[in-house]
C-alpha cells in the first residue's frame, strides 16, 4: 500500500490538496472521501473537480446522492451520508463509464470499491492515536482554520498519476507495507 500525508492549515488548502491531485489523475479512477461531519470532503471533492477542469460550482450531494460535472473527463460525485450502504445498482454503476472520475463522500460506508480505488481520509484530529487531548486536534492553521491531515492510499504502483505538484503545501513522505504508519507516527 502507498499512502501520502499532509498537514492542511486551512480549508483552501483542503481544495488546493484536491485541485493538485486532480490534475494529476489518470482516469478511469474511484476516489473514497472519509472522515468526520465538517472534516473537508466537499471541499477537497471541489477542488478535485477543479483540477480535473470543472470550473462551475460543487456542491454537496448529501440530499440528492449525485451530482454529475463535466471537466477534461466526466465526473461523478456521489454522497453515501444518508445510506447505511450503496444498492447493488449504485455499485454497478461505478464501472460503466471508463473514463470517470467517481468520488464517493462518507466512502467508508461502501463495502465494496472499484479495482482502481483511491481512499482519502480527511482527519481533523490527526494521525495521532494516543488520545492525548493536548496531541490531537486544536492546533490552528495560517488562518485560525483548525489543522486537518489529508491522507491519500492505494494498493500497489500501477494506478496512474501524473507529477503530483503541490504549491505551498509540504511534500508527503511515501509509505509502504514495511512502515505503515503516517510520517507524524514515525516522527514521534
Amino acid at each position: 500500500m502507498i499512502r501520502l500525508t499532509w498537514q492542511s492549515g486551512s480549508e483552501e488548502e483542503t481544495a488546493r490538496l484536491g485541485a493538485a491531485l486532480g490534475a494529476a489523475l489518470v482516469p478511469p479512477l474511484w476516489i473514497g472521501l472519509e472522515g468526520p461531519l465538517g472534516a473537508g470532503k466537499t471541499r477537497f471533492a471541489a477542488g478535485l473537480a477543479q483540477g480535473l477542469g470543472y470550473r462551475g460550482r460543487v456542491r454537496s450531494p448529501t440530499f440528492v446522492l449525485e451530482n454529475r460535472y463535466s471537466g477534461r473527463t466526466s465526473i461523478r460525485h456521489l454522497d453515501l451520508y444518508r445510506l447505511e450502504a450503496p444498492d447493488e445498482e449504485m455499485v454497478a454503476s461505478w464501472d460503466e463509464d471508463p473514463r470517470s472520475v467517481i468520488v464517493v463522500e462518507w466512502a467508508e460506508r461502501a463495502a465494496e470499491r472499484p479495482e482502481r480505488a483511491l481512499r482519502v481520509v480527511i482527519d481533523p484530529l490527526g494521525p495521532d492515536e494516543s488520545g492525548d487531548p493536548d496531541r490531537r486536534g486544536g492546533a490552528s492553521g495560517p488562518n485560525g482554520d483548525s489543522l486537518r491531515w489529508v491522507t491519500i492510499e492505494w494498493e500497489g504502483r500501477d494506478l496512474l498519476l501524473h507529477d503530483l505538484r503541490l504549491e505551498g503545501i509540504s511534500r508527503p513522505a511515501e509509505t509502504t507495507d514495511a512502515d505503515p504508519r503516517s510520517p507524524a507516527e514515525r516522527a514521534q
